[in-house]
């Protein structure tokens, strides 16, 4: 099943997805495939480079798995950082490791 931009499961699914405990957020990052990763960045910034069609265009690679959890996981913290999310405090530096 193909994830579409409008439905709103899908819009369900990634403020719920950015509002995950940063306890939880690894593990339920992991669980994600690839395009559900890749879709989630493109509904965050519609302007990024993330999808495949999109990275080919620029000359880019494709983000593999791994960087597309990267790139989820790291927004994810920023959204949490920047609207005052109670464990996150300036000095805490949440990284993901692949």
């Amino acid at each position: 099943m193909e994830i579409q931009v409008n439905d709103s499961n899908f819009e369900n699914w990634c403020a719920t997805l950015l509002k995950t405990h940063p306890t939880k957020l690894q593990k339920t990052l992991e669980a994600q495939s690839r395009d559900q990763l890749i879709s989630w960045l493109c509904w965050r910034d519609p302007n990024g480079v993330y999808s495949d069609l999109d990275c080919i265009k620029n000359n880019l690679r494709i983000l593999t798995k791994g960087k597309a959890l990267f790139y989820t996981h790291r927004r994810i913290l920023r959204y949490h950082r920047e609207n005052g999310y109670k464990l996150l405090s300036a000095n805490q530096n949440y990284r993901c490791d692949q």
